[in-house]
């Protein structure tokens, strides 16, 4: 077994910067194998650090991680239980990979993906954004925070730059402190959809100002308006639980239509359908209809 202390540090190292992998720990072995029980590697960017086994169980192991990276968007579950053995070894109970070594060991790895949480944009120095963060870390999403963003305070070459983040979520909190400077750098971001925080009234103004200001109706799209799952939220704490409900639908559930009062428009389903290659929304079925659920009293 290698020295676990310099790959817990390198697994630390990449949390910290950021960057997302996947953790593959060996959890049991049968028979002859050049792995142990306890033995771990940190698959990222395609290669793998540490030591898991031998040549069938390292190409079988990369192509997993990567494919449980690819997915996790767009699923609850961040670890997987996968064995590596001779295919008269496979048993239904577990996800098995064909070996071709000539010991015939087999070997159960356990993948867990590991700095995957979700990322939110977020804009505004309110109240409700403040709530929003502190939901946000009880979730232990990733949050950007620009707090007192003016797209007037940039440079011409960052205006023109799309945000770092690829936040699945972005949140315009800004209530009249910057509106369409957040919302043309949202637009930028690769964000799925984007919650704007306003009235009705004040967010048909707003989509009607970008569209004179030439931003494209597929754009314009992405943005729910008097956003937030209806709950009848009455302070800035509760106004963020419903956006943040929404949030995480938008970001957890498969399959989903989303049910959203947009301005000037009647209550309406809208199809979302991204890539879920980019690391984006996937298309979608939200439905907030309470009316026969034991939350209807709410």
């Amino acid at each position: 077994m290698q020295d676990q202390r310099e790959l817990y540090q390198m697994l630390v190292n990449s949390v910290s910067a950021g960057k997302a992998c996947v953790l593959a720990t060996v959890v049991a072995v049968k028979g002859s194998a050049a792995s142990k029980v306890g033995d771990k590697a940190i698959v990222e960017n395609e290669t793998i650090k540490g030591w898991i086994g031998g040549g069938c169980c390292q190409g079988i192991v990369l192509a997993q991680a990567r494919q449980l990276q690819a997915n996790f968007n767009h699923q609850t579950a961040d670890a997987r239980l996968i064995r590596v053995c001779p295919r008269a070894d496979f048993v239904a109970e577990v996800e098995c990979y064909e070996s071709h070594c000539p010991s015939e060991g087999s070997i159960d790895i356990l993948l867990e993906c590991i700095g995957h949480a979700p990322k939110i944009l977020l804009y505004g120095n309110t109240p409700i954004a403040e709530s929003i963060a502190v939901n946000a870390q009880n979730l232990s999403y990733q949050l950007q925070w620009l707090r007192d963003f003016k797209e007037s305070q940039f440079e011409k070459g960052d205006r023109e730059r799309a945000p770092d983040t690829k936040a699945q979520v972005a949140i315009v909190a800004t209530q009249g402190k910057g509106d369409t400077d957040a919302l043309q750098h949202a637009l930028q971001s690769k964000a799925g959809r984007i919650l704007l925080v306003c009235s009705l009234k004040k967010s048909a103004a707003l989509l009607d100002q970008l569209k004179q200001q030439g931003v494209e109706q597929q754009a314009l799209d992405r943005i729910i308006s008097h956003a937030g799952v209806e709950i009848g939220a009455a302070n800035a704490a509760e106004i963020a639980l419903s956006l943040m409900a929404q949030t995480v639908s938008l970001i957890r559930t498969p399959q989903a239509v989303i049910r959203t009062e947009q301005a000037g428009k009647p209550l309406a389903e809208e199809r979302l359908s991204t890539e879920p290659e980019k690391g984006e929304l996937t298309e979608r079925v939200l439905s907030f209809d309470t009316s026969s659920s034991c939350c209807a009293s709410r």
